[in-house]
């Protein structure tokens, strides 16, 4: 099993190469403490995005029960179409399906298509705060063989969250 966790800057250099910007990564993604990719990256960032029939829902679990910061939102002012929550130095995009059909036709409702993985100090603390925001809780808090105890639970929409809890080598054992 695979696993890519939260990286930092360290190991990046940028330059220029015919005028774009293009990053050199020393380690982008790590397994069992070894790069598995390395070379040129001509991408700065990137965030998934998530969306729904009902942003102000899904704005509130994230921002409310999940506590992650709106760090923005569009539009201004009126009903929101698209927001934007920081989880540390990541961030994850929250839209209407309205929006993206604009651009880019009907999408298709449903399934779970990806989840995302949030790590924590407290799993505990965490599961309990979505226990009583009626959050479901479809995996139990568990320690897994590379160290880390985990759970799953799902948003309003019934999309996958994962959450997981490093621990020292001692726990782990």
């Amino acid at each position: 099993m695979w696993w890519m966790p939260p990286v930092g800057l360290n190991g990046v250099r940028i330059t220029k190469d015919r005028g774009r910007a293009t990053e050199y990564v020393s380690m982008a993604y790590v397994h069992g403490g070894r790069s598995c990719h390395r070379g040129r990256v001509g991408y700065t960032s990137a965030f998934p995005i998530v969306h729904t029939d009902d942003l102000q829902r899904l704005v509130a679990f994230y921002e409310g029960v999940m506590r992650l910061p709106v760090t923005y939102r569009y539009p201004n002012d009126g009903e929101a179409e698209f927001v934007v929550v920081a989880v540390g130095e990541a961030a994850i995009g929250l839209g209407t399906y309205a929006g993206v059909e604009r651009m880019v036709g009907p999408q298709a409702r449903g399934g779970r298509p990806f989840e995302m993985c949030f790590y924590t100090d407290d799993l505990d603390e965490d599961l309990d705060r979505l226990r009583k925001a009626s959050a479901e809780i479809v995996r139990a808090p568990e320690v897994m063989p590379w160290g880390e105890r985990m759970a799953y639970a799902t948003d309003p929409d019934g999309n996958l969250i994962m959450l997981a809890q490093r621990l020292s080598r001692r726990a782990a054992a």
